[in-house]
């Protein structure tokens, strides 16, 4: 947890205490089988990130799913977004990144429930958890 206390005057401290019990946390992803290939840094450096998220899947239970190249009704083509949950703590929030300027950040339940359709959409284009794996591995093996 990065979380320091707000040491600002006027502001209680100790704003930001620890938790005394972490919950449970789902990562769900779904990214395209380009970026599975694509070449960003060296090598080695795609190839370590290839075997973070095989570790991800094995030590964290992340589900992981891969969008296969040619894939029609893709809803976010051409960007990418996330969607933070928070339990029985608070709404959802959204971030829509963007190449250049600022990306935007959304808590309006319309607005987050839109990307959660999205998002929904995306998995049900995207290949199997089993064979995206198998995907990520054969990648893996042949860098």
């Amino acid at each position: 947890m990065n979380c320091r206390p707000n040491k600002s005057p006027g502001l209680r401290p100790g704003l930001c205490a620890p938790p005394t019990e972490l919950e449970p946390v789902t990562l769900c992803f779904v990214f395209t089988e380009d970026a599975l290939h694509a070449a960003v840094g060296s090598p080695e450096v795609m190839h370590g990130q290839r075997a973070h998220v095989l570790r991800l899947i094995d030590d964290n239970g992340a589900i992981v799913q891969v969008l296969p190249h040619g894939v029609y009704q893709n809803p976010e083509l051409g960007g990418g977004f996330t969607v933070f949950g928070f339990g029985d703590k608070g709404g959802p929030v959204g971030f829509s990144n963007v190449v250049f300027g600022p990306s935007t950040y959304y808590h309006d339940q319309s607005d987050t429930e839109i990307m959660l359709r999205g998002f929904d959409h995306l998995c049900e284009l995207a290949l199997s958890l089993e064979e995206s794996r198998e995907l990520i591995e054969k990648t893996l093996e042949s860098s």
